[in-house]
């Protein structure tokens, strides 16, 4: 009769045992499956909110450009050499070409409010930074109706090209360090 016991105690240890491993192994499994599917998910997201960044970005920086080829076009037109007096309410591309950089103001404010989401600080410094440049521009054109002379335009174009290049440097890097993580 203790033999039976015996029996029936070492029967149920058996198969206790590999239910209890073959439970362990089974969650592990599972939970490690989970993580990299989380992982693989967030980089997934991260990936799609970079370019859509990108892509707000580069719909801002090509408004800004459009502006100052506008302005610079008029101003070798009539070959202007110093900062003049100008009114630019016969020029439909200037003030075209302002309103699409009005409307493209707030794929800059997203494009920015995504960046610290992220926590692309470097990146989103340099996005803020634009306002003040562009507005060196915007604010002697709309509202003082002054014409810069096209040298001065020559070299503004040059900084403001420099400083997209800077923003579109910085998120590459962002952009490769999210896959190093």
């Amino acid at each position: 009769m203790a033999k039976d016991w015996f029996d029936i105690i070492d029967t149920t240890v058996k198969i206790g045992l590999g239910a209890l491993i073959s439970g362990g192994f089974t969650y592990l499994g599972l939970r490690l499956t989970k993580r990299s599917e989380l992982k693989k998910f967030s980089l997934e997201h991260k990936v799609k909110l970079i370019e859509e960044v990108s892509l707000n970005l580069h719909t801002y920086f090509s408004a800004w450009v459009a502006f100052i080829s506008s302005v610079n076009g008029i101003s070798k037109s009539i070959g202007n050499d110093s900062l003049i007096d100008f009114d630019y309410s016969g020029y439909k591309n200037v003030d075209s070409d302002d309103i699409k950089l009005i409307e493209a103001w707030p794929l800059r404010d997203k494009a920015a409010s995504t960046l610290i989401l992220m926590n692309d600080i470097h990146t989103y410094n340099l996005v803020c930074k634009c306002a003040d440049l562009q507005n060196e521009l915007r604010h002697l054109v709309t509202f003082d109706k002054q014409l810069p002379p096209s040298s001065y335009l020559k070299k503004y174009s040059s900084r403001v090209l420099k400083f997209q290049n800077e923003v579109e440097t910085s998120l590459a890097r962002f952009y490769q360090e999210s896959f190093n993580d």
